[in-house]
């Protein structure tokens, strides 16, 4: 497992197996790239973005509007809940993951066009989620298990109804930020059989 302090300055990315089949028939899919794949693939474009302080991010994103309202704002509101959640545990995250997480946002608005109204943040927060604030989780039953459930309902549409990560039927028009949710509901069904889980698991 690498450290906290390396996992504060990257992003873990899973990459699931390809079957047999779909490797060698080549069924790859890339219905994923729906932006300016020119700009992602210019890795010198907008370089500066990664020398961009708190003042700066709050500067870009300051106008972009999502059906929420303003993004900023939701953004805001989304990561106090998400370390709020973690403060128990001590997995919590400071301003490295918070300017990291901002400045990913940037590039996935530059990466969909810069809209002004953008209705589609969700799919990269959600994978900011999984990539910036759930890699550092580990623990026992008793030390993560409440906070996982916690952190699986931050992902659903409706927050408020307590469920049980492991016994939710989970699909993308019940949760806000699906990924994270499945890889959270994976991590409690690993939790509940082994008494023990980590990111990695």
């Amino acid at each position: 497992m690498f450290s906290p302090k390396v996992l504060d300055r990257a992003n873990t990315i899973e990459f699931e197996t390809l079957s047999v089949s779909d490797y060698i028939n080549l069924n790859l899919d890339n219905d994923d790239f729906i932006g300016d794949v020119n700009y992602l693939q210019s890795p010198l474009v907008d370089s500066d973005i990664s020398n961009l302080n708190i003042v700066d991010l709050k500067e870009i994103m300051s106008d972009i509007m999502c059906p929420e309202g303003n993004l900023l704002e939701i953004l805001t509101s989304e990561l106090d809940s998400f370390q709020s959640t973690l403060k128990s545990t001590g997995f919590d995250f400071g301003f490295r993951v918070i300017n990291e997480i901002l400045r990913f946002m940037v590039v996935a608005w530059k990466y969909e066009n810069s809209p002004d109204y953008w209705d589609n943040w969700e799919r990269y927060f959600d994978a900011q989620i999984k990539q910036k604030i759930l890699p550092k989780l580990h623990g026992s039953q008793k030390a993560i298990g409440n906070v996982l459930n916690e952190l699986f309902n931050l992902c659903l549409i409706d927050k408020d109804n307590n469920e049980q990560a492991k016994l939710f039927d989970i699909d993308e028009t019940n949760c806000k930020y699906y990924t994270s949710a499945l890889k959270l509901q994976n991590m409690s069904r690993v939790l509940s059989d082994q008494r023990y889980v980590s990111f990695i698991n």
